[in-house]
């Protein structure tokens, strides 16, 4: 009589394993979830605010920043005339004998300023100087300004004059324009001194205007009809 076969016994199979994120899928739970975000944020609100208040201005404060340091701002500011002092080396910067002022204050590469010469004080007996305007090439050594004012209540453009910087020395170039008001070509200095923006530079203004005016009532006396 032959033996029955032993059962084996089959081990029961194991648990599945739980994730421990699986709890975020059951809706009570992705429900807390958001809420305690919310809650943060509610509660930070006042400082997210004024951050995002503060972005743009701080952008902006960071664009300015390198477009001075690109153009070289501070480089290009300031008084230039032919005869600075202060300079050690000042006979071989080879400066132009003939009188140039130019003042210039530049903002991210953008030129403002004033520029006088003596042939400006002939040609206009009521001005010191002319304004300028422009930008600084991107190569950043160089730059074209206009040279305009304000005549009789309209703008009106002068000249463009062209400007290279090396250093402490810059040349100044007439292009179009009125180009008999400058010298053909200058070479002025960066004034190291306190010489005023505002310092008178036409050598006998006030006597020229006095004499302007004597002619003018002249001209009218003489034109006038007699009684």
């Amino acid at each position: 009589m032959s033996k029955k076969p032993k059962k084996v016994r089959v081990p029961a199979p194991p648990p599945p394993t739980r994730s421990r994120w699986q709890w975020v899928t059951k809706p009570w739970a992705l429900a807390v979830a958001v809420g305690a975000a919310l809650g943060a944020v509610l509660l930070n609100i006042n400082p997210i605010l004024s951050n995002v208040r503060q972005l743009p201005s701080e952008v902006q404060k960071t664009s300015d920043q390198f477009s001075s340091w690109y153009y070289q701002d501070a480089a290009w500011s300031g008084r230039w005339i032919n005869d600075p002092e202060g300079y050690v080396d000042g006979a071989d910067l080879n400066l132009s004998s003939e009188r140039m002022a130019i003042d210039m204050n530049v903002t991210n590469g953008i030129i403002g300023g004033t520029i006088a010469t003596p042939q400006i004080c002939d040609a206009i007996p009521f001005f010191d100087f002319l304004l300028i305007r422009g930008k600084v090439n991107a190569t950043r050594t160089s730059a074209r300004v206009v040279v305009w004012d304000i005549f009789e209540g309209h703008r009106r453009d002068v000249a463009a004059v062209d400007l290279k910087l090396d250093g402490s020395v810059m040349t100044v170039v007439p292009k179009d324009g009125s180009v008999t008001l400058f010298p053909a070509k200058a070479r002025i200095a960066f004034d190291p001194g306190e010489t005023p923006s505002d310092a008178p530079f036409c050598e006998g203004r006030q006597a020229a205007i006095e004499r302007t005016m004597e002619e003018m009532l002249k001209a009218r006396q003489t034109t006038a009809p007699q009684p």
